[in-house]
Order: C-alpha cells, then sequence, then structure tokens
C-alpha cells in the first residue's frame, strides 16, 4: 500500500494521475487529505474547508507542516512504510522545508526545472493549456516550472517506481 500526501493546499485529487499509474502498477494507493489545508475534507462532524488563503505566514506555515507530520506519522505508523519526501526547485520556501523535513526519516529528491503543482495533474494540464494560448508562459512556468511536462512527469513516476520497488514486496 502506498500513501500520496498532496502539497501545501492541495487537495489529492489533484494526484490522481500519479495514483493510477501506480496502481496500473499493482499498487494499492491511499490519498491523503490534510483538514485545514486541502480546500475541503469530507469530515465525520461535517465538511472542512480551508484556512489557507495565499501564502502562509511563518505561524500558519508552522501549524501547517507539524498538522501534516501528524497526520503522516499516524497512518506510517500504522503501515510502516519507508517515506520519500519529493520537493521541487522552483518553491519559494525551500529553506522551511528542509527544516521542517529535518526529522523525518526518508529519501529526500529534488525535482529540477519544476514548480510546485509539477507533480500534480496540473503537471500535464498547465503546458496543455498554454498551448491552446489559455495560460501564458509566466503562469505555466509559476505553476509547475519550466521543464518538459513529458520529462517531468516520467522522472516522478520512475523515481517513485523505483523507490517502492526497492522498499515494498
Amino acid at each position: 500500500m502506498l500513501v500520496y500526501s498532496p502539497g501545501g493546499g492541495d487537495s489529492r485529487t489533484l494526484g490522481t494521475t500519479l495514483a493510477e499509474d501506480l496502481a496500473s502498477h499493482g499498487r494499492v494507493v491511499v490519498l491523503v487529505d490534510h483538514p485545514g489545508d486541502a480546500s475541503q475534507v469530507e469530515l465525520p462532524t461535517g465538511l472542512r474547508t480551508t484556512v489557507l488563503f495565499g501564502p502562509p505566514d511563518p505561524a500558519t506555515f508552522r501549524t501547517m507542516v507539524d498538522t501534516r507530520i501528524a497526520d503522516l506519522r499516524l497512518v506510517l505508523d500504522r503501515l510502516g512504510q519507508p517515506l520519500l519526501l519529493f520537493r521541487t526547485d522552483g518553491f519559494d520556501g525551500t529553506a522551511r522545508i528542509e527544516s521542517s523535513w529535518a526529522g523525518l526519516p526518508g529519501l529526500r529528491v529534488l525535482l529540477p526545472d519544476s514548480n510546485h503543482w509539477a507533480f500534480t495533474d496540473y503537471g500535464t494540464l498547465v503546458p496543455r493549456l498554454q498551448a491552446s494560448g489559455l495560460v501564458t508562459a509566466t503562469a505555466r512556468n509559476a505553476l509547475v516550472g519550466t521543464g518538459d511536462p513529458a520529462v517531468t512527469r516520467a522522472e516522478v513516476r520512475r523515481r517513485v517506481g523505483t523507490f517502492f520497488s526497492r522498499h515494498l514486496s
């Protein structure tokens, strides 16, 4: 079983194409939403909407990271899985990410020529929208980076597939 945790502020549904690819190789994939972080999460007590509007201030970012770590520790402790942490070189918060990851065991990977949403379905969608004239090059670069979307998608799938083939039977 694999656990997918989306980027900050993102919903798990943005990881559909990666989850489908992993499932096509016989893996069971669980996608996790983080309450208060994702746009909406349905809880037994009702719908919880995001507390994030724009870039988070340092206190909100710290709460967000601490909550995500607690969520994932709960899941990973129960499953006993290895952890793969991906980041992009286009995210303006590298020092904060590195410090928040410092206490977590796992493999850390940098995806070059990419930005925050390159791991999501936007990695495929946004370059198509740009090619159709619906998204500017500046917007595309801010969302998914400058890398070739086919190369980026293949690299993510290769890294994720290799990591889990090595660590899971």
